[in-house]
C-alpha cells in the first residue's frame, strides 16, 4: 500500500515535462522581496532559476504615488521572465473611495493616494510592456480569466453616474463583483 506522500508523487507525473515551470505550494517557493520600498510576492520555479515566472500584490497599488506605482509595475515587469505573469489586486475608483475618505469626499483623499479603475490598470500594463491583460475571478475555489473589454465597458456605463448614483449601484452583488480589479499582466 503507498503511502499519502508516494500518492502524491504519483497524481504529479503525469505532466513531467522539465521544461515546463511548476508552480510550489507557497510555503516552499514563495519569498518576499523588497525593491525601493515596494513589496511584491514573487514566484520563482527551481527551472527558470533565479527568474521569477509570477508576482502577486494585494491591496498595493492604490497606497503608491502613480509615479511609484508606474515604478513598481517596471520593476516587476523587468524581473519577470518571458511569459511570467503578475497578479494585481486593488479597489475600484467608480465604487469608492475605499479608504478613510468615504465618509467625507467622492474621491481618496485619504491613505488611498490613487484608486484605479480596470481600464486605468488596463493602459497602465499596456504602457509598462506587458502583452496581454485579463481580469481574474473566483468562482468558488476555480479562478477564470476574463477579458478587460467586458469590465471596460461596465465602467463606461456606471462612470458618468453622479457619485451617489454610483455608490448605490456597487451595494449590488453583481455589479461590485464587476467593479473589483483584479487584473493580471502576462510579459
Amino acid at each position: 500500500m503507498a503511502t499519502e506522500e508516494e500518492n502524491d508523487d504519483d497524481d504529479n507525473d503525469d505532466d513531467d515535462d522539465e521544461t515546463t515551470p511548476r508552480l510550489q505550494p507557497a510555503s516552499r517557493k514563495m519569498q518576499f522581496l523588497d525593491g525601493n520600498g515596494v513589496r511584491t510576492w514573487i514566484q520563482q520555479s527551481a527551472c527558470w532559476g533565479d527568474t521569477p515566472i509570477s508576482a502577486y500584490s494585494n491591496q498595493l497599488m492604490e497606497h503608491l504615488h502613480p509615479d511609484d506605482s508606474l515604478k513598481q509595475l517596471q520593476n516587476v515587469y523587468r524581473t519577470l521572465k518571458p511569459g511570467g505573469i503578475y497578479f494585481c489586486v486593488t479597489p475600484n475608483r467608480l465604487s469608492g473611495p475605499h479608504d478613510i475618505s468615504r465618509t467625507f469626499d467622492p474621491v481618496a483623499t485619504g491613505l488611498h493616494l490613487k484608486e484605479y479603475t480596470v481600464g486605468e490598470m488596463d493602459q497602465i500594463f499596456k504602457e509598462t510592456g506587458f502583452l496581454s491583460t485579463r481580469i481574474y475571478v473566483r468562482f468558488g475555489e476555480y479562478f477564470v480569466f476574463l477579458p478587460t473589454c467586458l469590465f471596460k465597458f461596465v465602467e463606461q456605463l456606471i462612470e458618468p453616474l453622479p457619485h451617489t448614483m454610483r455608490k448605490l449601484l456597487t451595494f449590488n452583488r453583481i455589479v461590485k463583483f464587476l467593479l473589483g480589479v483584479k487584473i493580471v499582466g502576462k510579459k
